[in-house]
């Protein structure tokens, strides 16, 4: 098997981490919450602007073999912060507007969930902060 090969492979927790990191990106262009009169995207929000890039950190991270393995998992924990945090303000806004949040602000809560765990599990495999096995 040459290098190549190898920098391909990933576990089953990687390429679960990797579509949730995706999933991280992508629900950044969804609608976070809506009422009778309005809809608002994360994307219209500097928040959404940080999960993007943790998502793109977190993917590039999880596919290069020479990153321990703790990065990501910090990345997890970061966007599930700030996607909580969303979720809880945007629940009050759209409770006072008569709203409601909307399933893009759950897409981000389960893609940084998603990187989270994913990537915690290859911490308990392998072992913490430890450069992928290649």
């Amino acid at each position: 098997m040459n290098k190549k090969e190898r920098i391909l492979l990933l576990e089953i927790e990687e390429i679960f981490a990797a579509i949730s990191a995706i999933i991280l990106i992508v629900a950044a262009f969804l609608p976070w919450g809506s009422s009778a009169n309005a809809s608002i995207t994360g994307i219209a929000g500097t928040d959404s602007l940080a999960t993007i890039g943790i998502g793109i950190l977190a993917l590039i991270t999880l596919l290069m073999r020479s990153v321990p393995n703790c990065i990501p998992l910090i990345l997890g924990i970061a966007a599930f912060v700030i996607s909580l945090n969303d979720f809880v303000v945007m629940n009050n806004l759209t409770k006072a507007l008569e709203g409601s949040v909307g399933y893009g602000l759950y897409l981000t809560l389960l893609g940084s969930l998603g990187v989270f765990i994913g990537t915690a599990i290859e911490v308990v495999r392998s072992g913490i902060c430890r450069r992928k096995r290649a």
